[in-house]
This record gives structure tokens, sequence and C-alpha cells, in this order.
């Protein structure tokens, strides 16, 4: 059976202070009390400060530390986070993640039953607004419960073993450091009663188009989505090759994409057919949303493709 002598929790920041104070509170409410709290900021940590100053963290024995990483990309902030940890049993969860208050509890049950080295808990997906709760009919499922990295707990010998976060990559880091996760342990021991909540999505057409767009570009440097990629690929060629013979039939092309995209896929998605019934007008945003979401996946796509191939050839000279 393993031993848990101490946890601490690396939370990787960028801008969403505004979600701490609740998340703080979950955490603090556990039933299995963590030993630290390590937050990595890649904004001014000044607003954090002055947060956690009003929390009492020393008063409540909880221990933390507030880091500063000016530029960090989400992998290159867990390092930091992993590598100040004072605890050999570390916790990851990412900003506006909310745990629920067995989280840490389920996990050190799992990780000793199990004489585990690490496990992974889950995350619930949906949204707060209306336009966010089709953002993620549209990407997870709404109520949709998949096995996470930021929900999960793993002793320091696991980077020691296969490494740290690539540092680089604005996204999509976590597959990679999954890949070599599994490539060494074998497949992941997922503890589905370690459950966390994720509800805070893109509120912008113009928030949606960066991440997204953002996201395929680092799907591309990792070699992930590839059918999926010329798939989207295919799908805009054969619409817009249409639309230009026929106007008539490029309308019926793309209403027929948007009505499988925009009402079909989000029931797969969300594995109910009534995902949207607490709010109905949800199904006429998601139509709008899907085309945003799909076409800055194809630009993403697209440039990334292009970046990486004449990086390609400027290493092969």
């Amino acid at each position: 059976m393993k031993m848990i002598d101490g946890i601490s929790i690396v939370i990787p920041f960028f801008d969403e202070v505004d979600t701490l104070k609740r998340q703080l509170v979950l955490l603090i409410e556990q039933t299995k009390k963590p030993n630290e709290i390590v937050i990595v900021s890649t904004s001014p940590i000044e607003p954090i400060e002055d947060l956690i100053d009003k929390f009492n963290l020393k008063d409540n024995y909880f221990e933390y530390k507030i880091i500063y990483n000016k530029n960090g990309l989400p992998g290159g902030n867990r390092n930091a986070g992993i590598t100040s940890a004072s605890y050999n049993w570390i916790a990851l969860i990412d900003a506006a993640i909310y745990p629920e208050p067995d989280w840490i509890e389920s996990l050190v049950n799992c990780v000793k039953e199990n004489n585990a080295l690490g496990v992974f808990g889950v995350c619930k997906f949906n949204g707060n607004s209306i336009f966010e709760k089709a953002v993620c009919a549209l990407s997870y499922g709404c109520n949709s419960i998949l096995p996470v990295l930021p929900a999960s707990l793993f002793h320091r010998s696991v980077f020691d073993k296969i490494g740290y976060f690539d540092d680089t990559l604005r996204s999509g880091e976590d597959i990679l450091w999954i890949r070599k996760f599994i490539g060494f342990f074998g497949d992941r021991l997922i503890c589905n009663e370690a459950l966390v909540h994720y509800l805070h999505h893109p509120k912008t057409l113009i928030s949606i188009f960066k991440k997204w767009f953002i996201y395929e570009k680092s799907a591309v440097v990792i070699g992930e989505n590839k059918i999926q990629q010329l798939l989207l690929l295919v799908l805009f060629l054969i619409i817009s090759i249409v639309s230009i013979i026929s106007f008539i039939w490029g309308l019926l092309a793309i209403t027929a994409y948007i009505i499988l995209r925009g009402f079909i896929d989000p029931m797969r998605r969300s594995r109910s057919f009534f995902w949207y019934k607490d709010k109905p007008s949800t199904i006429l945003i998601a139509l709008g949303i899907c085309v945003v979401i799909d076409f800055s996946k194809l630009s993403g796509f697209i440039v990334g493709f292009f970046q990486k191939m004449i990086n390609y050839r400027s290493y092969s000279k």
C-alpha cells in the first residue's frame, strides 16, 4: 500500500483570477486536506496574493506558494509548480476547475487500493451561460464525464521517470505527457469518484476563434487529430465547390452541415437528445457557433501544417 506523506496541489494560472475564490473555498473544504497549494501565474500575482490573504490559509494550516512565471505556457507553469512543491505527492488541477468535496480523498483511496504511483480523476463538463453551454455541447458535450489530467494525483517519481511537460506548446502538452505516461506505465488508472467540474468556456466569437485556432495549431505539432483535420478540410472543400457550381445545392449543403454539426452532433457528444432542455434557446446559438468553431479549427490546421512544413525544410537544410 502506497504511503501518502503529504500532498501539494499545483494550479497553473493565466488570467483566471476571478475563478480562484470559489476554487480555494472548495479546496479548503476537502474531506482530505491538501498540505500545500502552489499557484503558478503568468499574469501579475498581486491580485492572487490579495485574495490569498483574505483566506488566511496559514491560519487554516495550509502552506502555500505563489510563483510568477512571466510568459509561461501551461506546461512550463505546471513544471514550475511541481519542482517547487514541498511534498512528494502532486495533485494537478487547472484554474476554473471546481472539485467535489471528496476529490482528493477519492484519489488517495484509489492510489492506496491499487498500490499505484498515479491516478487520473474525471471532469464533468457544462456551461454557465446559454452561450457557454452551446460551446460545451459542440466540444466536450454537456454533462459528459471524461478522464482528464487536471484532476489527478501523481508521486513525484512519475515525473522523474518519464519527464515533465513540454513548455513550448500553448496546448496539447497534456496529451503528449499522457502518451509518455501510458508508454511507461501502461493503461491509465482512472478514478471515477474523483470528480471535478469545468463550466467556463469562451464567451465571445472572437475568443472561440482564438481558442480553437491555437488548439488546432498545437494539434498539428504533436500529430493529433489527423483524421478529423483531413475530414474537415475535405468537407469545406466539397461545400465550396458545390456552392460555386450551384447556389441552390450549395445552400442545401451548408444547411445540411449546420444541422448535422450544430444540432445532431451536440446530442452525440452530450449523449442526450434533450441536452438543451433547461435552456432551449441554446440550440439556435449552437447552430451559429458550430461554423465558427470548425472554421477556426480549419484555419489552425492549415497554418500549423504550413508552419510545420517550413520548419521541416529549414531543419533539413
